[in-house]
């Protein structure tokens, strides 16, 4: 039987790729940090590689933007 996903998740690059781009899986865990079901961590570690990817496809003002935002929605724990 398969679980549905709920308390402490540590989120790396993939998953942050997955939220903002809205695909299946992004959709699913944004419901889930939306109604407090999931508590979402990451790492500085794993923001600076977020960066990198999305400059790759995006440019390094949007990425920059994008990531900030990301930090600043108070869905995600940034732990040093």
């Amino acid at each position: 039987m398969k679980k549905e996903l709920e308390g402490d998740c540590v989120f790396d690059v993939s998953v942050f790729v997955d939220l903002i781009f809205s695909t299946k899986r992004g959709l699913y865990l944004r419901k889930k940090l939306l109604n407090e079901s999931v508590n979402g961590y990451s790492s500085e570690i794993a923001l600076v590689e977020l960066k990198y990817a999305l400059c790759q496809k995006t440019g390094w003002k949007k990425a920059k933007k994008i990531t900030e935002s990301l930090i600043n929605s108070r869905y995600l724990i940034v732990k040093t």
